[in-house]
This record gives structure tokens, sequence and C-alpha cells, in this order.
């Protein structure tokens, strides 16, 4: 993810399946990013994450988030901040 520290969220949004199912998985927050403010929500077909940098925060960032389900899985996110 790239992306300008506006004072704004970056969104990212995803659905997961399993067999062709769309499956609804539980995220949860595995690694929070160091130097930003994370939102996670399970959205009735998908799941958003979104991220805003600490105030005057340039640099790399990262966090990670797990989902629950048949195929339990990390999603690492790295994120510039320019």
């Amino acid at each position: 993810m790239r992306m300008t520290n506006d004072g704004g969220w970056c969104w990212l949004q995803f659905g997961q399946s399993f067999r062709a199912a769309l499956i609804h998985p539980n995220p949860t927050v595995a690694e929070p990013p160091a130097h930003g403010t994370l939102d996670l929500r399970k959205m009735p077909d998908r799941i958003s994450m979104a991220y805003r940098p600490a105030p005057g925060f340039t640099g790399p960032d990262r966090f990670a988030v797990r989902t629950d389900g048949p195929l339990p899985h990390t999603i690492p996110v790295e994120v510039t901040v320019r």
C-alpha cells in the first residue's frame, strides 16, 4: 500500500472463498501498525481494513491481519507513507 500522509485513511477490502464458496471469516489484528491506526471490520460480504498514519509520519510501516475459518491465515500488509 502506498499513500500520502494527508490525515486521511487508506482502505483495503477483500472477500475470501473456500472451495468456490464465499466465506465470511472473523478478522483479528495479528500485528498492529507501529506508526498509525488500523480499523478492521467484518462486513456482510467482505473484510475491510483501513490504515491512517500518525500525524507527520513518513516512511515504511506494516501490519498483519489474521482470519479464522476453514483455512486460517495471516495477511501481511506493507505500507509506504510519503
